[in-house]
């Protein structure tokens, strides 16, 4: 099952977010970035939930942030079979100990 939200503020108000594998985001959104969109899934879940950001960023401050974040990015543009592998990539992401 897919789900898809119009942005962090669509999240936030949506009733029902399932038990979601994986979640796949933009880092720049129109009403936030992805990784606070990483960050109210999780909260709001009160559980890790492996991610993956895609990017066309190539400001070394963003970059900087998603590496410290430690999530996984795929640049843009990239190839169909790019996105598979690291969705998978993605997956195979156990949560960190605490």
């Amino acid at each position: 099952e897919v789900r898809a939200y119009a942005g962090l503020q669509a999240l936030r108000g949506a009733a029902e977010l399932g038990s979601p594998d994986l979640l796949l985001t933009d880092l720049r959104l129109p009403d936030g970035d992805g990784l606070a969109v990483i960050d109210a899934l999780r909260a709001r879940l009160d559980r890790f939930v492996p991610a993956l950001v895609v990017t066309g960023s190539t400001l070394p401050a963003e970059l900087t942030r998603l590496q410290r974040a430690g999530v996984p990015v795929l640049n843009k543009p990239f190839r169909a079979e790019a996105l598979l592998v690291a969705l998978a990539s993605a997956l195979a992401v156990v949560a960190p100990t605490a």
